[in-house]
């Protein structure tokens, strides 16, 4: 499916929230869900949410961007040393994009190099002309 040729619900929203699964590796995991939302505190738009378990234990620690209306983004391999930061800037820039699909200037190397599957939003319809 073209992403560019896909019609969001009237729901679509600035805000985003960033899943952490926070089972496999459970102190690096944990120690980035804690970094996130100490980061995101300036963020009103940002939300940080643990998640017991993604299922996607060969590229811990594995995060989700989720936002109403907008494509889904599953990313591994996400450390809590260097990737705080740019995660908050990939949230940003999902939340600002009409589709949640940021261009790639906008993409930090975790999201452009981790990307594990990115999912279209419920009630998108492709228009196939």
């Amino acid at each position: 499916m073209n992403a560019d040729k896909t019609t969001l619900p009237e729901n679509a929203d600035s805000k985003v929230c960033v899943q952490v699964c926070t089972l496999c590796m459970e102190t690096a995991s944990q120690d980035l869900f804690d970094k996130l939302c100490a980061a995101s505190a300036e963020h009103p738009d940002i939300t940080i949410e643990p998640v017991d378990c993604m299922a996607v234990c060969d590229h811990p620690t594995t995060i989700a961007f989720q936002a109403s209306g907008k494509w889904t983004y599953v990313i591994g391999g996400v450390g809590a040393n260097g990737d705080v930061e740019d995660v908050i800037s990939a949230a940003i820039a999902v939340a600002k994009s009409p589709l949640g699909i940021p261009a790639m200037n906008e993409r930090p190397a975790f999201f452009r190099k981790g990307v594990i599957c990115r999912v279209p939003p419920s009630g998108a319809a492709s228009d196939k002309s």
